[in-house]
């Protein structure tokens, strides 16, 4: 299984999300479980001046999509979305575009936060598999 996650990532491109590719992230979204996010959410999450997106991609086919916010002032980056296509889970995906952000810390930022429902197993055992550990836990951070 770590073999073929090693090829994946090779093969899967991540570059800074545009606009360009709005409509097939929000075909993702869309089969995501959570699917919270509607194009007005990515539209204003683009123009906020520490807010950025990257996209996966094989070929030209968007396989997956992370979007954080990036606080300087406190060394931390904040991960508000993150979803791979569920044709292209359990390949690796995830996993690059996570690391993408990993390499940023220890330039300018100390760490990485998550907020991920409780009722979320996937998700957190993921994130588990990555190294990050849980901190606390806010029941009241999610609104259903």
């Amino acid at each position: 299984m770590e073999g073929k996650a090693k090829k994946i990532i090779r093969t899967t491109n991540i570059q800074k999300m545009d606009t360009a590719h709005l409509d097939s992230i929000l075909k993702i979204e869309k089969t995501s479980s959570e699917n919270f996010w509607n194009r007005r959410t990515f539209e204003k999450h683009i123009r906020t001046k520490n807010c950025k997106a990257l996209v996966a991609l094989r070929g030209r086919v968007v396989t997956g999509y992370i979007a954080y916010e990036l606080d300087p002032v406190n060394g931390t980056i904040q991960i508000w979305n993150l979803v791979v296509a569920s044709k292209y889970r359990t390949q690796g995906i995830g996993r690059a575009l996570v690391a993408e952000l990993q390499d940023l810390i220890g330039c300018e930022f100390d760490s990485i936060h998550f907020n991920v429902r409780e009722s979320n197993l996937d998700s957190q055992l993921f994130l588990k598999k990555l190294g990050f550990c849980c901190n606390a836990i806010s029941r009241s951070y999610f609104i259903d």
